[in-house]
């Protein structure tokens, strides 16, 4: 039964393949394309949709013979249509062709003309040309070496500024190459003072870092106080420990609290480890 069914699919695409069958199956698709769509489509019974297809479409014309017709026309007519076009085409894209040729012709014997006028005016102005070219070449060679002359001495005034420059940037490298020593000497100061500030972090107790950071934190939400408002009994000991220190503005009579630069550098190790963890 699959061979079969295999059988009647390869022998029906072999005729679909046909150039007539082809053309009239596809010309008779689309003279009767409403009764196709009416008997797939439609929402009658199968009988109401025989009844309308051949009450109002029953047509030989349309079943038959315009395919028939159509398909005649496209297997033995149009291929003798498109052969007439091509060899209309032919003709005159020959015909344009050999008017170029001619035109590019004329165009050459002209060209070739003007060209061997233009040579006997040229042989001409050469005779005449001599002598004047000879005392243009003397006058130019004189305006070149005295362009040479000054070119020697712009060299020269050049070449002295170059060493007046050179002069200057060694005197400008050195200097920076002293700075560079010295903010080299400051690095290595400034990472000998890290080292010891995180040294003398850890050799605090934790207790006292905390109540350091809570009481600072708390004394540092205002930039002034009226004088002697700070109870200052519970900062003694940072204070003495070099954390933080006060000044005091004589003209209003406020007092203001800041951070040492080694409270500073606490407060910045005690969040670092915090974000750290």
């Amino acid at each position: 039964m699959k061979n079969l069914i295999s059988s009647i699919l390869r022998s029906s695409e072999e005729r679909i393949k046909n150039p007539f069958i082809g053309s009239f199956i596809i010309s008779f698709l689309a003279l009767n394309w409403k009764a196709i769509l009416v008997i797939l489509f439609s929402s009658k019974i199968i009988e109401k949709r025989i009844d309308i297809v051949e009450n109002d479409y029953n047509s030989v014309s349309t079943y038959l013979i315009l395919p028939l017709i159509i398909a005649v026309v496209y297997v033995a007519v149009l291929p003798y249509v498109m052969w007439l076009f091509d060899k209309i085409g032919h003709f005159a894209l020959k015909g344009r062709k050999d008017s170029f040729l001619q035109q590019r012709l004329i165009d050459i014997k002209g060209q070739q003309a003007l060209a061997e006028e233009e040579v006997k005016l040229e042989n001409l102005r050469a005779d005449y040309k001599e002598k004047s070219d000879l005392n243009r070449k003397i006058t130019n060679l004189s305006n070149e070496l005295i362009k040479k002359d000054d070119f020697i001495d712009s060299l020269e005034t050049e070449n002295s500024e170059l060493k007046t420059q050179l002069s200057d940037t060694n005197e400008h490298l050195k200097s920076n190459t002293e700075k560079y020593d010295i903010l080299l000497e400051k690095k290595e100061e400034i990472e000998k003072e890290k080292k010891r500030i995180y040294q003398e972090y850890h050799n605090y107790d934790k207790s006292f870092i905390d109540r350091f950071i809570k009481d600072i934190t708390e004394l540092l939400k205002q930039t002034e106080y009226p004088k002697d408002q700070v109870d200052e009994l519970g900062l003694v000991m940072y204070f003495e420990e070099d954390l933080i220190t006060k000044v005091h503005n004589l003209t209003n009579k406020t007092d203001k609290y800041y951070l040492t630069p080694k409270g500073k550098a606490m407060v910045d190790q005690y969040f670092k480890e915090r974000m750290d963890e």
